[in-house]
């Protein structure tokens, strides 16, 4: 089979709102890649319905029915991933809101996997969702400086730690004194799409995904705030 554009596959198990944005600008011509496929671990997620409505396949690998994920059944659960994937003819993964570690064949598997995080690296490792926002409103009012934030898209670590692979773009919005991790998320999810658009379309034209270096917002002493604002995020927000 000879094809036309390059054909990304994307992991997620959220409610598929970048997914969507996605989906939309390859339709639109403005991304140039084809997406024929949305992997969701999680049977309840929006994400499978989004991809319903818009024409693109919903295939579910459901975590839960893996147990506890010793390194045989780890195998397993990536290589569902990887039968799907491949049976649909992908040549690159985006990972979007995935709420699992992703299986260490899995990124094996593929050259370009990546990761979209909806913050700067080194204040909000670990974190997801509204979690990663709460942080960085959290500096913002602990600190008096209001210096924005910025969503990145990272290469997936191989040895499997989180947000620890090389961060190959970002881009910057604006916070408000008055935001909310609600109101915030929302701005941050419409530039991570765009920026997700920019990112593959570089993938799409042949240019290597080289690394860049963020811009922290933490200053020196003030780095015992991390790790607090991260507890408090996931008490606020246990599911992200």
């Amino acid at each position: 089979m000879i094809k036309d554009i390059p054909r990304l596959g994307v992991l997620a198990s959220g409610e598929g709102l970048t997914f969507e944005r996605m989906v939309r600008a390859s339709h639109e011509g403005r991304l140039h890649m084809d997406i024929p496929v949305v992997i969701s671990t999680h049977p309840d997620a929006n994400v499978l319905q989004r991809a319903q409505r818009l024409g693109v396949g919903a295939e579910l690998v459901n975590r839960r029915e893996y147990g506890r994920l010793t390194p045989e059944k780890e195998l397993l659960f990536g290589r569902a991933i990887i039968e799907i994937f491949r049976s649909y003819d992908v040549d690159a993964v985006s990972q979007n809101g995935l709420i699992v570690m992703t299986p260490k064949n899995v990124i094996d598997e593929f050259e370009e996997i990546d990761n979209d995080h909806g913050g700067p690296k080194y204040e909000t490792a670990g974190t997801m969702g509204r979690q990663t926002q709460y942080v960085m409103l959290g500096l913002m009012h602990e600190t008096g400086r209001n210096d924005g934030s910025h969503t990145i898209i990272h290469r997936l670590s191989p040895d499997g730690k989180v947000d620890a692979g090389p961060t190959v773009a970002f881009a910057q919005f604006e916070m408000k004194w008055d935001d909310t991790p609600e109101t915030l998320q929302e701005r941050q999810k419409k530039v991570a799409a765009d920026l997700q658009i920019k990112r593959w379309n570089s993938y799409a034209e042949g240019e290597p995904s080289i690394e860049v270096t963020e811009p922290r917002y933490i200053k020196e002493g003030e780095e015992e705030l991390i790790p607090i604002l991260i507890r408090r995020s996931k008490v606020a927000f246990p599911r992200g």
